[in-house]
């Protein structure tokens, strides 16, 4: 019950934080930020690097003298009973040929012989040792002197905290990189909206005109009638955009693990993040040591070498003491027993002498899991140098395109514009200002995808670099 009580009194404290932090706008750094405090992966990662950190204390704790007392009582309702074989011959009694000065015959003890003359034994005899009450209180010493396995082991168990470190980092990365993917859908949506707001904007106040200019008798019923279709047709779209940003906002919820019912407003547009990346990320020379991926593949052959070094140790002998005091009661009674004490130390080694074979082949399995780890390094580098070509060339094509829509998005304005003035003045008909709005529309809507897509090279280029975004 207070288990339920205090993860119910954190998770409320979490929901107040998210309230405070969501109150106004939200940025991308806000939001990573807020991911990496709140992401149920990092707090798993965190709960396996303590947990690596008490493998550390557990493995040393084996080295370390141990103390351990011991108490026994036991009482005896019936006292067991040993037979004893008969290692005596049997006896008789026998006079001597003297006699006393009273002229009685002394009596004495002789073997009995059979009709054969041969001692004679009898039944074994059954013999009761020991008393009712016995009781045992001591302590004991015990201590491990030297075993290469478990020196071997500390190493690595320290090595594994290190490496559950660095997959910390990495599990960082991934849930940063998820945030910033989720991020970017809902700021393109939003400024298609705003697009589509701003021709809705311009449509309906020519709209209004060419009405005016329909009850003049300028122009005809039909012309008002296909601004009105354009009308429609926006606001649909604009209602389908509306629908899709409210899916890409659950998508960015769930990668920072909000509620679904938290409000989060995007607070960055795409100026604040289309800044150039820097130019030895452009074009500078890959350095595959900035990811951090890389430095955990490194701790996981430092880990398959000691893992190696561990079957090995398997060879060495291993030495332990102990050191041992007792004190032992016995007696009928509770109260007239006697106490005898009990000391002993001593030395125990365990020699590997033969084994069937196993170490060998643990051994050799350990230098396998490490060819492994190899291989697993070379591929990982090799996707790497890839990964970063790939994201530069997608990165200046991207860059191109978007240069290239931001000239046919004035082109495509000013066409329309011009249109706009002849269809005003009567020299161009509605049919031309209709294509020219479906061309200045679609235009538009190339540019904010061109945009997106260079956004995403643009953080596709610095995941692949290794630059913290």
């Amino acid at each position: 019950m207070k288990r339920i009580i205090l993860f119910g009194f954190a998770y409320l404290l979490t929901c107040f934080s998210l309230t405070a932090q969501t109150d106004g706008a939200l940025s991308l750094q806000e939001a990573v930020d807020f991911a990496l405090q709140n992401s149920l992966e990092v707090q798993q990662a965190k709960i396996e690097l303590a947990d690596a950190e008490q493998q550390v204390k557990e493995r040393l704790a084996a080295g370390i003298p141990k103390i351990n007392g011991t108490l026994d009582y036991n009482y005896f309702l019936e006292i067991p009973t040993s037979i004893l074989p008969p290692f005596f011959p049997e006896t008789e009694t026998a006079f001597a040929a003297n006699s006393t000065p009273g002229g009685n015959p002394i009596p004495i003890q002789v073997t009995k012989l059979d009709d054969e003359g041969a001692p004679v034994f009898g039944d074994p005899q059954e013999i009761q040792f020991g008393l009712r009450h016995n009781a045992t209180a001591g302590v004991q010493l015990s201590s491990l002197i030297f075993d290469w396995t478990y020196l071997t082991a500390v190493k690595a168990a320290r090595e594994f905290t290190n490496f559950k470190s660095l997959e910390y980092k990495v599990t960082e990365r991934e849930v940063r990189n998820r945030v910033i993917d989720a991020y970017l859908p809902a700021l393109i949506l939003r400024e298609n909206v705003a697009i589509l707001d701003s021709n809705l904007m311009n449509l309906t106040r020519l709209r209004f005109e060419t009405n005016e200019s329909y009850k003049a008798g300028f122009v005809e019923q039909l012309d008002v009638d296909r601004l009105t279709l354009s009308i429609s047709n926006l606001e649909v779209q604009r209602e389908a955009l509306l629908r899709q940003y409210e899916t890409v906002e659950n998508g960015l919820k769930l990668a920072m693990n909000l509620a679904p019912d938290a409000e989060i407003v995007i607070a960055d547009n795409i100026d604040d993040l289309m800044s150039e990346p820097a130019a030895d990320v452009l074009a500078g020379e890959i350095n595959l040591e900035s990811r951090p991926e890389i430095d955990q593949l490194d701790k996981a052959l430092e880990l398959a070498d000691l893992n190696i070094d561990i079957q090995k140790a398997g060879y060495y002998p291993s030495v332990s003491g102990f050191v041992s005091y007792q004190q032992q009661f016995q007696g009928d009674k509770l109260t007239d027993g006697t106490w005898f004490p009990v000391s002993v130390i001593g030395l125990q080694a365990n020699i590997p002498i033969y084994s069937g074979g196993l170490r060998k082949t643990q051994v050799q399995r350990a230098r396998l899991e490490k060819e492994k780890n190899v291989l697993m390094k070379t591929q990982f580098e090799r996707g790497v140098t890839m990964e970063i070509q790939t994201a530069r060339i997608n990165y200046q094509s991207a860059k191109d395109r978007v240069a290239n829509q931001e000239e046919n998005v004035e082109l495509a304005e000013r066409i329309y514009d011009t249109t706009q003035i002849k269809y005003k003045e009567g020299v161009g008909s509605s049919i031309e200002l209709t294509t020219a709005e479906q061309q200045l529309y679609q235009t538009q809507q190339n540019y904010t995808t061109a945009l997106y897509d260079l956004l995403q090279a643009k953080f596709a280029l610095e995941r692949a670099v290794g630059v913290k975004p």
